[in-house]
């Protein structure tokens, strides 16, 4: 697949390709190929691994930066899988989400209520989409910008079974594991926007793995009429206090810090069209998110079965 530079503001901001981001995809590539015997069965990416582009004196981007993405859905293997975005959006008038329409073929396939379906669907989903992301960022550092946009879902059998990642933007590596992740990409070095301290990709990836992505899941099988919010962030939050005493290193740090903390943040990004501001090019990228209280902090009042996470 390629991937150009499109000079048009999107959200909030302008989508062309920058040099660092289209070296950060390659170096990635290489990151990801080497670890992958390593990672979660479930855990697949798309990967950036080549671009193209033309050289200019005294300019960084030429206009004409090229990624070469890989496609791991050519025919016959092009069924199944779509955008978390894609499930929660709001229907047309008059229609289902097609998260409902998923639910409701996992109710009929499985002879069960629609709301046992949306409870078994959605800790399969939290086994693909969550688990795995917490413990790469655990095991070896990398935190994934793992928006709606971004996440892609095999749901070819009903129930989630695999996750998809994409975007050579968004992969956030923890200064703590500089060293160990030096022996497989010591190019990382040199690219700038790469590393990060912890404190700063934890506030990055509680918005959006949990705020922008799995909130919201969590508020399409509500609005639907699937299963209630407050039950979903029981199931939440039970998921990741039983992920919690598996985990060592950063990913540690990040769920205990996301289970307690009294706020979470959320990108401004209507406040940025209005004001016209680029994210890309704010000093501090912080002063573009609000703050609300944390629905997770608290426990919520419901109940949950005992959380086995899958082996």
């Amino acid at each position: 697949m390629l991937k150009f530079s499109l000079p048009v503001r999107i959200t909030n901001s302008v989508r062309v390709n920058r040099r660092h981001e289209l070296e950060a995809g390659v170096t990635m590539a290489k990151l990801i190929g080497a670890l992958g015997p390593a990672l979660h069965t479930g855990l697949r990416f798309i990967l950036d691994p080549a671009y193209m582009t033309i050289t200019l004196p005294g300019r960084a981007e030429s206009g004409f930066e090229v990624i070469l993405r890989e496609n791991p859905f050519t025919a016959g293997r092009d069924a199944g899988v779509m955008t978390v975005a894609a499930l929660t959006a709001d229907p047309l008038p008059g229609q289902s989400s097609r998260l409902e329409t998923l639910v409701r073929r996992v109710a009929q396939m499985g002879d069960q209520s629609p709301a046992m379906a949306a409870q078994g669907w959605f800790r399969a989903y939290l086994a693909c989409a969550l688990v795995p992301l917490v413990q790469l960022y655990d095991a070896h550092g990398i935190a994934l910008e793992a928006h709606q946009q971004n996440s892609l879902l095999e749901v070819s059998a009903g129930l989630p079974q695999a996750f998809y990642y994409r975007d050579n933007q968004g992969y956030y590596l923890s200064e703590r594991y500089r060293a160990y992740l030096r022996r497989y990409i010591p190019e990382s070095d040199n690219i700038r926007a790469l590393y990060y301290d912890e404190a700063e990709i934890n506030k990055r990836f509680s918005y959006y793995l949990i705020v922008n992505q799995i909130f919201s899941v969590i508020a399409r099988l509500d609005k639907d009429g699937l299963s209630p919010e407050a039950g979903l962030l029981a199931e939440l939050r039970a998921c990741l206090e039983a992920l919690l005493p598996q985990l060592r290193g950063a990913g540690q740090g990040f769920v205990t810090d996301l289970l307690a903390r009294p706020t979470l943040g959320a990108k401004f990004n209507l406040t940025t069209r209005l004001f016209d501001i680029d994210e890309l090019d704010v000093a501090d990228e912080g002063a573009l998110y609000a703050h609300f209280p944390n629905p997770l902090a608290p426990p919520t009042g419901a109940s949950v079965a005992p959380y086995a996470l899958p082996s």
